[in-house]
């Protein structure tokens, strides 16, 4: 029974309020008075008067009930109060510390409700101002909320709730009256139309910042020995200071070199009274195996040049070396051949672009720099020691050389990389005699340990195989060896990839799929593009087969040897020898028959043809010619 009471007293309650919006002048009427003290922290009081007679009229309980549903649902930056006389008013009060705190405030009643205090007191301007882009019905609107979301306001009633009443603005004890949204400006100040931001990149931690202020000729010309003498302030600091003058522009520009981030803090709160930079090294996922990054973090507070109600327009510009990329998120980085030159200033480009109010937080902005140490080329070495058994070599040769301590953060990250413990692969940094840094990395195995630890340094798939056709008793046996392998990760662009193999001793080259491949006996040198991939024929003397005929050789020979050795020749000789004088000696005891001599014919005296007389010495007759025949 009491519950359904209370909530007939608080719809009856809520239907007064509209009624009295909509029927009488004397409704429910919020007055604001805003108060900003000297030292900026103040208060906001939002006062909602409801008509007593308008109460009288609709409503037969108690206001106490109202009371307990807003103090129940009131937010936390407000202070609800009501007047113990019974005087049927509802008082919201927010206090706050500074302007920071009144802006935190006011956009956690009303999103994007925002407050812009400025109170310079410098060569830029002198004065106060207040504007604000939201009232106090758009601050009490949680309370129209609270209403209709219980069912005591019909949604088509929503806007009747409260009215606007008066506004108040007490400015260090100085009253003001104003419009339903607060603004009051009592500037007078130089007009500023923005501030170019240089930082000039040289190294991971090393940096040039200049300031570029661009300030309205006509607003400065009551101020110009003034803003001049400000400046050159600065040079005593060891800043270096120049201004010119253009399209009705005073170009004041403020630089210093060779900065660190305490360099780069000190300056910034010299320029601008609060400046805070840091750096940190970068997160070892967010860089590749040969890159050390730093992040530059950087708020810089220009509230003290931000005079008008209108602002501060901020431009960064970023110039990066050669061996540098920079980014504003980690992960995503570009060198200067990948950016847009700025046309105002040569060797810049454009970073970013804000717009800079008194009462925002310092502007926060990050630079992650990233230098990465390329590699010149990589040499790899595999020599074939026996038909399961291999040895790999693999040197990452580098163009530059790192610092000592990124050297052992190099060989470090390369160890885990290759897991080299686990697959017992040795990874060392060395220096040649010509001053160059390389790190080299040596691995042994069989040919499923090479493949995995190929694998292992290269972080692609390989292929490694090695055959070879041998018979026992034969002089000369063939193998093949199978090697594809790529080092596509460890560089942006292609990179040489010088390659040798030892076939092992004794061994031919005789033929392989790279025609550029340079042969010599047993090994080859080959180059190719981001990877190794050759493959090759030889052919290897038999040593254990050549050993055989040897033995043969030599066993005969041995037998041999021990023939003559033991005599068995002399022993034959000399029977030999025996047998010949026995047979001779035979053959002289026999008798000799001597045969009777033939007689001797003589020549005729004459010629067989003619008859002439014949000499005993004519070989043809004198007479006819006739050829004696004897």
């Amino acid at each position: 029974m009491k519950r359904l009471v209370k909530a007939l007293v608080l719809l009856a309650l809520t239907t007064l309020i509209c009624f009295s919006m909509t029927a009488c002048a004397d409704g429910s009427v919020v007055n604001t008075k805003l108060t900003v003290n000297a030292d900026l922290s103040g208060s906001r009081v939002m006062d909602v008067v409801i008509s007593e007679s308008v109460f009288n009229q609709n409503f037969s309980g108690s206001i106490d009930d109202l009371y307990n549903l807003v103090s129940a649902n009131c937010p936390a930056e407000l202070k609800f109060t009501h007047p113990a006389d019974g005087t049927m008013e509802l008082v919201f009060t927010l206090d706050f510390t500074d302007p920071a705190d009144y802006n935190t405030k006011i956009s956690s009643l009303y999103e994007g409700a925002s407050s812009a205090i400025v109170v310079p007191d410098s060569v830029w301007g002198t004065g106060f101002s207040v504007d604000e882009n939201v009232g106090s019905l758009e601050l009490l609107a949680w309370l129209e909320n609270l209403l209709v979301d219980e069912g005591y306001v019909p949604e088509s009633n929503r806007n009747r709730i409260f009215s606007m009443g008066t506004n108040e603005l007490i400015f260090n004890g100085e009253n003001f009256s104003t419009g339903s949204l607060i603004s009051v400006d009592r500037l007078d100040y130089v007009s500023i139309f923005g501030i170019d931001v240089l930082t000039g990149v040289n190294s991971l931690d090393s940096f040039d910042r200049s300031y570029v202020f661009s300030i309205d000729a006509n607003s400065a010309s009551s101020k110009e020995a003034d803003i001049e003498e400000f400046f050159k302030a600065f040079e005593a600091t060891g800043a270096t200071v120049t201004n010119t003058t253009e399209d009705g522009k005073i170009i004041y520009t403020v630089s210093k070199s060779g900065l660190d981030a305490n360099g780069l803090a000190a300056f910034g709160t010299e320029v601008f009274g609060g400046d805070t930079v840091t750096i940190e090294k970068m997160a070892e996922d967010d860089l590749s195996l040969f890159s050390f990054g730093n992040e530059l973090k950087e708020a810089a507070d220009y509230s003290s040049f931000i005079i008008s109600t209108n602002g501060l327009e901020v431009n960064a510009y970023v110039s990066i070396p050669d061996g540098i990329k920079i980014g504003q998120n980690a992960g995503y980085y570009f060198g200067r051949d990948e950016v847009t030159p700025s046309e105002n200033y040569p060797g810049y480009f454009h970073w970013d672009f804000n717009y800079f109010y008194s009462y925002t937080e310092p502007m926060e902005r990050s630079y992650f720099i990233v230098k990465t140490y390329s590699l010149s080329d990589i040499a790899t070495k595999t020599k074939v020691k026996g038909k399961d058994s291999f040895e790999e070599e693999v040197a990452f040769n580098f163009g530059e050389v790192p610092a000592d301590a990124e050297k052992t953060a190099i060989e470090d990250r390369m160890r885990l990389k290759f897991a080299a413990e686990e697959n017992s692969i040795s990874v060392e940094g060395v220096m040649s005699e010509d001053g160059k840094y390389s790190v080299k990395t040596a691995f042994a195995g069989n040919v499923d340990e090479m493949k995995t630890r190929l694998e292992a340094v290269t972080g692609r798939s390989a292929t490694f195989t090695y055959a070879e056709h041998y018979r026992t008793m034969a002089l000369k046996y063939g193998k093949a060896l199978s090697e594809k392998f790529s080092f596509g990760d460890f560089a942006d662009d292609d990179i040489n990839v010088t390659h040798e193999l030892d076939m092992g001793a004794f061994t031919k080259i005789t033929s392989c799929t790279d025609e550029l491949a340079q042969l010599k006996g047993g090994k080859a040198e080959l180059v190719g593009v981001n990877k190794v991939d050759s493959d090759v024929l030889a052919e290897s003397f038999n040593v254990f087969g050549i050993a055989i005929y040897v033995c043969l050789v030599l066993a005969v020979l041995f037998i041999l040897l021990a023939v003559v050795k033991s005599g068995i020749i002399k022993e034959v000789k000399e029977k030999i020898a025996a047998g010949k004088a026995a047979k001779a000696a035979a053959v002289a005891a026999q008798p000799v028959n001597v045969a009777p001599a033939a007689p001797v014919q003589e020549k005729p005296a004459f010629c067989e043809k003619c008859g002439a007389p014949r000499d005993a010495d004519a070989a043809v007759c004198v007479q006819c010619g006739f050829k004696f025949e004897d």
